[in-house]
């Protein structure tokens, strides 16, 4: 239970960590409500004349391709999150595996 309560006190006392972890669950949050805010798909052609500057319309503008960026920015969250999640998973997998082909390799057979 000690080791419990030295991480709290450390997090709450510790700035770098207090930013990072807002940043982080900002972004988090984000990605999930982001999609809501807009009402354009990530790849449809919402301004054929080309790039726009921000506006109203179009928080980030658009790109050479008429294409709104803060849509494409809001789903591109979202999916990096997912990739990020993924490969969390992934690397303790890898982990796991790593100890029980030690193991094999150096003959236990238990």
């Amino acid at each position: 239970m000690k080791k419990k309560n030295e991480f709290i006190y450390f997090a709450l006392k510790n700035m770098k960590l207090r930013v990072g972890s807002t940043i982080l669950f900002f972004f988090l949050i984000f990605a999930f409500v982001g999609p809501l805010l807009t009402h354009f798909q990530p790849f449809v052609y919402v301004h054929p004349g080309g790039p726009s500057p921000p506006g109203a319309r179009y928080w980030f503008g658009t790109t050479w391709f008429g294409q709104d960026v803060f849509t494409q920015f809001v789903h591109g969250l979202r999916a990096t999150f997912l990739v990020g999640g993924h490969r969390r998973g992934a690397r303790n997998h890898d982990r796991d595996n790593g100890r029980v082909h030690r193991r094999l390799s150096r003959g236990h057979r238990g």
